[in-house]
């Protein structure tokens, strides 16, 4: 199985991921709507790991743990209208 993971390139988008995801929640437990946001950005790769001081290079444990994993810089969100995207 391969996961998509988003990094908020910026609070707002952040905010907006958030708010989606607590949207979902409240739709799930209701029975309601699909939530549907659209994602913009671009792929990020891990190519090295260093502790911040610098001190310890921790690539070799952490790179291999993204290797089923597609990590996306998300540039900007919008939480849209599930309806027409579903026909």
């Amino acid at each position: 199985m391969e996961h998509t993971n988003f990094v908020a390139a910026d609070r707002a988008t952040r905010a907006t991921l958030s708010q989606a995801l607590d949207l979902f929640e409240d739709r799930l437990a209701s029975g309601g709507d699909r939530t549907c946001i659209r994602i913009r950005g671009a792929e990020l790769s891990v190519d090295s790991v260093r502790t911040i001081d610098g001190d310890h290079d921790l690539t070799a444990q952490i790179v291999p743990a993204f290797a089923k994993s597609h990590l996306v810089l998300a540039e900007e969100a919008s939480i849209e209208d599930c309806q027409p995207l579903l026909r």
